[in-house]
């Protein structure tokens, strides 16, 4: 698998990111973001389109909007099961 090259400043973007978001989405994003660094410490946290969280490949993602917040996992079964193959 090729090597991911992963964004420098994705912690400063975030946290731009999410100071511009809606008063309510910004709560949620706050804590999505803490109980997904939490989940486990090889987590790598990215910025794509948005907040993305790599083990091994792409995890799970969220982003606040107008009136909804989206959160994503793309691949839950290697959290759970800490399978490196995933």
């Amino acid at each position: 698998m090729a090597k991911v090259k992963h964004n420098p400043d994705a912690a400063a973007l975030i946290d731009k990111g999410i100071s511009e978001l809606e008063p309510f989405a910004q709560v949620i994003c706050k804590r999505l973001r803490k109980i997904i660094l939490s989940a486990d410490p090889e987590l790598i946290e990215d910025w794509k389109w948005g907040p993305n969280y790599y083990l091994n490949g792409m995890v799970c993602g969220y982003w606040g909007f107008k009136k909804h917040v989206s959160f994503v996992f793309f691949k839950v079964l290697c959290l759970k099961t800490r399978k490196r193959f995933c």
